[in-house]
């Protein structure tokens, strides 16, 4: 019997016997995937699960372990474990915490320099200067945000070597991004 067909039947009242017997007729990778949502199930559905696993003796698959590379023993959780991907995040945070300070210093700098010589030759013939220098500035530091956000998604899934993208896990292989999100 499918894990949807006896689903549908929870409208009436179920006792644990007929839990157990919904269990004992599912095939093993059907029963595999009900063991793997235990948290969720009602008392009475649990202890028939518990029941059925025990006498059938099936038990959840090892999760996958990941190495970090494919000659190396070392074992990695996830993304946060490699070393290019934490200079990324290190970056990436920098970034957002500071690209507004640091792109409008300049502009801050140029317009206290304007204010302390007030209207003179000087300014006038430097002006323009000024000006330039600010707003190179603040292109360039838009360009390094802009770099280090593509870089974090376009970033390649260390396992598979295809492109991680913005989820949680890889899309081809499922490697982790961070351990929390396990």
């Amino acid at each position: 019997m499918k894990v949807g067909a006896w689903r549908c039947r929870i409208g009436g009242e179920m006792t644990e016997e007929d839990f157990r017997r919904n269990y004992e007729q599912m095939a093993e990778d059907e029963l595999v995937a009900v063991l793997a949502d235990r948290k969720d199930l009602a008392p009475e559905a649990a202890a028939a699960l518990d029941e059925v696993v025990k006498r059938r003796g099936t038990k959840l698959p090892e999760p996958t372990r990941w190495m970090r590379s494919p000659e190396s023993n070392e074992q990695v959780y996830s993304l946060e474990d490699y070393p290019e991907y934490q200079e990324l995040c290190r970056r990436q945070a920098f970034s957002r915490r500071y690209y507004h300070a640091i792109a409008m210093a300049p502009i801050f700098v140029a317009v206290a320099i304007a204010g302390f010589l007030g209207k003179t030759s000087f300014l006038e013939k430097y002006a323009v200067l000024l000006v330039s220098i600010a707003g190179t500035w603040v292109a360039l530091v838009l360009i390094f945000s802009g770099s280090v956000f593509l870089q974090f998604f376009r970033f390649k899934c260390p396992q598979c070597r295809r492109r991680f993208g913005s989820r949680a896990e890889c899309f081809s292989c499922e490697f982790p991004r961070s351990r929390s999100k396990r």
